[in-house]
């Protein structure tokens, strides 16, 4: 018996001090005294108009909006003992006979349904926040008894009423008061001190602009129980629940996003202002933010779980409107920022290629060829291809572009050069293009680079501008002078574009009537390699709109294109805007023309006609009518190397070899190894394959000039061959 009183002994005093280790590596150091600490946010940030926007305190604490005990309504103060603690001034940091009560109702539920923790213990909480777990709650309730041998109990209170969190961020009943109800306290009605009194309970779940039921039942509860305490006369009982009117002007807007990005970029001039006006819009940054949110959750079946939505007035720079999918919330990516994240923008800068070429010596109605391209890459062929996988054959570029085409889009930025293509990016704001112009070659157009909404919104800020770039600006008027616009592309280059964008019969091929809007504007998708980005913009008279979709974690969408997913949500957005602007259409080019071009001829007479906006006095020739284009040997590549397949019968085995840029007419004669292959007027001739090695050379006659000549030589693998290759 006695050895068995011993090793129990033991085994206690081990537990006791395996205990006593854990509370002291566990318990943290009380402060000194109960003053804000950490990195605290001196400066207030408001809309354009002084409306505050999201309070972001993460690491800190209200040091703003203080009040003294005495100061603070005594009905206040007795509501909010009332409903978080009423025996604070009986215990001494934990509530045990509220603890037991609480305990006992849970068990009884089968579920957590009350909690029981004291203002002492949540004003640790404030100061020590820790996981909600059971060891937590033991660590709360230790250090609470040791902050009240350091402190009074008014010193508790006064600390918890200014720091206690509220809805949006708001910590303490002054903010609360104030962005709540735009009141001091000492104007409070009765039923607003209730709500001040219930909402520290669940500042989330009870939030009155979003669950105004929850909150009126607990508001009636509370005030029940003030009447049968004596705080309050039964004849205000129905008056003091009810929900008040909330002061919509003064709620902070749901804008952290935006706020972190302004405050990493305040100038040091203003950095001791203790309020600064941005340009954001506090009721547009509102509604942007549902329609994104709602349009998000609308996709989630589509696997989308991410967006980003940003609003400029692009005749002063401004930021409007700046959304970010879920703000914030826990899911992934959630506390990205995801306008500024790079992403491959798909089609999105095909414009730019385009309105190079426009101000080269292209006109709107230049014809480009839309058929199959294969360009080398290593010792194989890379083949581009449309969307729709439909090729149009030749196309006048206002219908190439209206339509997004790949194959005449690589045309375009062949005709213009990728190295003069990415310095114009890089001039219209897209700074994360850091490569060189060998590294993205011909597939920047088409987006294999990587930008943020945020640079490409700017970009097209520019389009919607007459061509000049307006510097972003998202302080107000005390940010000193605004620097001068960039001209980046000729007047009427920019607006011959945007008519073109906003020209719904031009994009009929691959879009059909899906981006037709009720006010003309000028519209642009783009949707990366395998679904994984998702992009709309817009512009119309004076406002630019950018949309991204897709996730953070590069997981692909379930096939969203930019038509089908943003598409929707920027058509609800400019109805936003056209809401409170005068509607009128986009500016149209001053020195151009509308003529008469021929779009289908019978013989020599032509059958349909279009209007279009040209030079005056220009014929709408194609620039190789007087420059000829490159002739090039498209297939084979020069090095290419292929295996033939063990499963296909050999006389079924074939190779097209393809030229391209000798335009009609041209006669080709075609050699293998020296030997004669064929000839004709078809830019392609097939060839059975066979292994060994061989040199392909083809002779191109044309009309008035010389003879021109190109070769490759290429590697056939026999099946077997091949299967042993590694």
């Amino acid at each position: 018996m006695k050895k068995i009183f011993l090793s129990a002994a033991a085994v206690a005093t081990a537990m006791l001090v395996i205990a006593s280790l854990w509370l002291r590596s566990e318990l943290r150091p009380l402060p000194e005294e109960l003053t804000p600490t950490g990195r605290q946010e001196r400066i207030r940030l408001l809309d354009y108009q002084g409306r505050p926007l999201t309070l972001s305190r993460e690491e800190g604490l209200n040091t703003t909006d203080l009040a003294e005990l005495d100061t603070i309504p005594l009905l206040l103060r007795q509501a909010i003992l009332l409903a978080e603690d009423q025996r604070f001034f009986q215990h001494r940091g934990t509530d045990w006979q509220a603890v037991s009560h609480a305990l006992f109702q849970n068990i009884r539920a089968g579920r957590n349904i009350r909690g029981a923790s004291s203002i002492t213990e949540q004003t640790i909480r404030i100061l020590h926040p820790r996981p909600r777990t059971l060891s937590s709650r033991i660590l709360e309730s230790m250090e609470a008894h040791l902050l009240e041998r350091r402190f009074s109990k008014a010193d508790i209170l006064a600390f918890y009423l200014n720091q206690v969190p509220y809805p949006d961020r708001c910590r303490g009943v002054v903010q609360a008061a104030n962005y709540l109800f735009d009141r001091d306290l000492s104007t409070l009605s009765h039923a607003e001190i209730i709500t001040l009194a219930v909402l520290p309970r669940a500042p989330q779940s009870l939030h009155p602009g979003r669950y105004p039921e929850r909150l009126e039942k607990r508001s009636r509860a509370l005030a029940l129980r003030m009447v049968e305490s004596g705080l309050l006369e039964k004849n205000a009982l129905e008056r003091a629940w009810r929900i008040p009117d909330l002061n919509q002007a003064s709620i902070p807007v749901h804008a952290p996003f935006f706020v972190r990005f302004v405050r990493e970029r305040i100038p040091h001039d203003l950095a001791d202002n203790p309020r600064i006006r941005t340009t954001l819009d506090a009721s547009l940054q509102h509604r942007v933010q549902q329609l994104l949110d709602r349009r998000t959750e609308q996709m989630e079946n589509r696997k989308v779980s991410n967006g980003a939505a940003i609003v400029l007035c692009h005749r002063s720079g401004a930021i409007r409107a700046w959304a970010v999918a879920g703000n914030g919330d826990e899911r992934p990516g959630g506390k990205i920022n995801a306008a500024l994240a790079p992403r491959q923008p798909g089609s999105a800068l095909k414009p730019f290629a385009y309105a190079m070429a426009l101000e080269k010596d292209w006109t709107a109605a230049t014809p480009i060829e839309d058929t199959p391209i294969s360009t080398p890459v290593g010792t194989g062929l890379h083949d581009y291809r449309n969307y729709s996988r439909n090729s149009y054959g030749t196309l006048p570029l206002r219908d190439a572009l209206a339509n997004s085409l790949n194959l005449a889009a690589i045309r375009t930025v062949r005709h213009v050069g990728t190295a003069p293509f990415l310095a114009t990016l890089r001039d219209c704001g897209l700074r994360s293009l850091t490569r060189n112009a060998e590294f993205y070659g011909d597939g920047l157009v088409l987006g294999n680079g990587e930008v943020s909404l945020l640079e490409l919104t700017e970009a097209y800020a520019v389009l919607a501008m007459d061509g000049q770039k307006i510097p972003l600006r998202f302080l107000g008027d005390a940010a000193g002078p605004l620097l001068p616009p960039k001209k980046i592309f000729r007047k009427d280059t920019a607006r011959l574009i945007a008519d073109i964008l906003s020209d719904p019969e031009a994009r009929k091929y691959e879009f059909g009537p899906l981006m037709n809007f009720p006010v003309q504007t000028a519209i642009k998708t783009g949707t990366s390699s395998d679904h994984r980005d998702a992009w709309a913009f817009g512009f119309d008279h004076q406002h630019t709109v950018g949309i991204w979709m897709g996730n953070l974690d590069r997981s692909p969408m379930q096939g969203l294109a930019g038509a089908s997913g943003p598409v929707p949500l920027l058509r609800a957005i400019f109805t936003e805007l056209n809401r409170n602007q005068p509607t009128r259409g986009l500016a149209k080019p001053e020195e151009l023309v509308k003529q008469d071009i021929c779009m289908q001829k019978k013989g020599e007479e032509c059958t349909a006609f279009r209007s279009e906006w040209l030079p005056s006095m220009t014929s709408p020739l194609p620039p190789s009518a007087g420059q000829p284009e490159e002739i090039r040997l498209v297939r084979p590549s020069d090095g290419l190397a292929l295996a033939m397949d063990p499963r296909i019968p050999n006389q079924q085995q074939r190779l097209v070899f393809s030229v391209e840029g000798a335009g009609e007419g041209a006669h080709y004669r075609w050699y293998i190894n020296g030997g004669f292959l064929g000839e004709g007027r078809s830019p392609d001739i097939e060839w059975q394959i066979s292994p060994g090695q061989y040199s392909i050379r083809v002779e191109i006659f044309m009309d008035g000039r010389d003879m021109v000549q190109k070769s490759a030589r290429i590697q056939v693998l026999g099946g077997m061959q091949a299967k042993r290759e590694p």
